[in-house]
């Protein structure tokens, strides 16, 4: 984040279904953590409304693809674009080795372990929180954000972390009762 971080104005995030919904959720805690414009959008978004990153300094605007399998097609398709204007690129996934994090020019990995569903609850939660620490750290490399402020917002996680297991035991009460 210190290195890739410093100068940034701009950051797109690109993904589909629950990647997606990740970037939209944390675009404005970006925006204000990091002082960094932030925008979420899906590959065919991206395409048909994405045309603004052209008008982008190239020093500026990072593109972050997030695939969780690394293979999602229109990412893929997003990111050889994007690379081919010139813009630096992060890939984040869950993948070592996916097309997604061999083709971009830095990977950060979700470490969520494998997820045998459909429903990617672990890569979802894991993407948010990356993202969350991302936002953290380069909004501190920054100056956005002093030691104090970032601690709180650190400590704040690492509180609702603890609570997972708590809110699990509820949810599966609340099925057993409904």
């Amino acid at each position: 984040a210190a290195e890739k971080g410093r100068g940034l104005e701009t950051i797109y995030f690109v993904a589909h279904g629950s990647s997606f919904n990740a970037a939209v959720s944390v675009a404005g805690f970006f925006s204000k953590k990091a002082h960094i414009r932030a925008y979420a959008y899906t590959p065919g978004n991206f395409y048909t409304l994405g045309n603004a990153i052209t008008q982008e300094d190239h020093e500026s605007t990072l593109v972050v693809i997030i695939s969780q399998t690394g293979t999602s097609t229109g990412a893929l398709k997003i990111l050889e674009y994007v690379s081919n204007l010139g813009f630096k690129t992060l890939g984040i996934t869950g993948v070592c080795g996916s097309p997604i994090a061999d083709k971009a020019d830095d990977v950060l990995y979700l470490l969520c372990g494998e997820e045998n569903s459909n429903a990617k609850t672990k890569g979802y939660s894991a993407t948010i929180l990356l993202l969350l620490l991302l936002a953290l750290s380069i909004g501190y490399h920054n100056g956005t954000l002093d030691s104090i402020e970032k601690q709180v917002c650190l400590n704040e996680l690492e509180c609702m972390i603890q609570k997972i297991p708590e809110v699990f035991e509820q949810a599966v009460e609340f099925c057993k009762q409904t």
